[in-house]
């Protein structure tokens, strides 16, 4: 939902999704399309997890960015993300328009976050934040619509190993 005269997005919701197979390998985190105006920017989290097998990660190699609508690269960054920790990449509305085909940049553009990293033994979760250029504030919170397949930590007897 945006505001009609502004541009600017106030609400993204996303279907829900079933949980994703156990058995299946992960995949990477799926968004969206989202729109951003020249008073935002798109901010794009990535944080490293959990290793396939449940114990904790080694550093997880990843590539993230966003690609326009037409599927146009509008801004990448590759590397490494440490156990634990989130990685972030940032797009203003003057780099995609930048980005787009037309120089007739319309109000409105849209962004599709993205990550690869190897299947395993990385596991990441995402999110996107959109801001507001001039303040900094974080306007609306974005969760995927399909998180990847993560798996629980390992167990014997009953109990969580490492915890």
């Amino acid at each position: 939902m945006f505001d009609a005269i502004l541009g600017r997005t106030h609400l993204y919701a996303v279907a829900p999704e079933p949980p994703p197979d156990p058995d299946k390998p992960a995949g990477s985190p799926d968004f969206g399309i989202v729109a951003i105006t020249p008073g935002d920017s798109l901010r794009f989290n990535v944080t490293n997890i959990t290793g396939s097998n449940g114990v904790p990660p080694g550093p997880c190699n990843v590539l993230m960015g966003f690609r326009n609508a037409a599927g146009n690269t509008v801004k990448i960054v590759s590397g490494t993300i440490e156990p634990g920790h989130t990685a972030f990449v940032y797009s203003s509305w003057v780099e995609a328009a930048g980005a787009a085909l037309s120089t007739n940049a319309t109000a409105r553009l849209n962004l599709h976050p993205f990550v690869n990293f190897p299947p395993d033994p990385c596991r990441v979760t995402a999110s996107a934040e959109l801001v507001n250029a001039a303040t900094g504030e974080t306007t609306l919170y974005i969760l995927p619509a399909v998180q990847p397949n993560i798996a629980p930590p390992a167990t014997v007897g009953g109990t969580t190993n490492g915890q």
